[in-house]
């Protein structure tokens, strides 16, 4: 930036001085510096041009890539949320077949089969006996 206004004031003060002068004839030299300084701004302005293309895609790329975190970050919220949920259902479930596990292995008492209403009485053995042959 600040060569391309070095080149303008230095293009502007030959062009003030020739003019002030009166004088149309430049030399050679002078007239081969100041296209050189042309060349140079041109160039400059070209480059400034690219400069602000890809500056201009780079700030599109950044908005495009902005609303995609956006979107991943709320996203990440909803399943670390459900996370939180399984987790917390995992918990209960844990504790829940603990008193399960912790029920079954208590002791029954020795009349509990006795008063179980899905007990049946014990059979009799049958006794055979031999026949008589005829």
């Amino acid at each position: 930036m600040r060569v391309i206004q070095h080149l303008c004031f230095a293009l502007g003060g030959v062009l003030l001085v020739t003019s002030l002068s009166g004088c149309e004839y430049w030399p050679p030299a002078l007239q081969a510096q100041v296209e050189q300084l042309r060349g140079e701004v041109q160039s400059i302005a070209a480059e400034r041009a690219k400069l602000e293309e890809a500056l201009a895609e780079t700030e599109k790329t950044k908005r495009e890539l902005q609303v995609k975190v956006d979107a991943m970050s709320h996203s990440n919220q909803d399943l670390l949320t459900r996370v939180a949920g399984l987790e917390q259902l995992l918990a209960e479930e844990r504790e829940r077949v603990g008193r399960l596990v912790k029920h079954a292995r208590q002791p029954k008492s020795p009349t509990a089969h006795i008063t179980s209403p899905h007990h049946s009485k014990p059979k009799k053995a049958k006794k055979y006996t031999s026949r008589k042959r005829r």
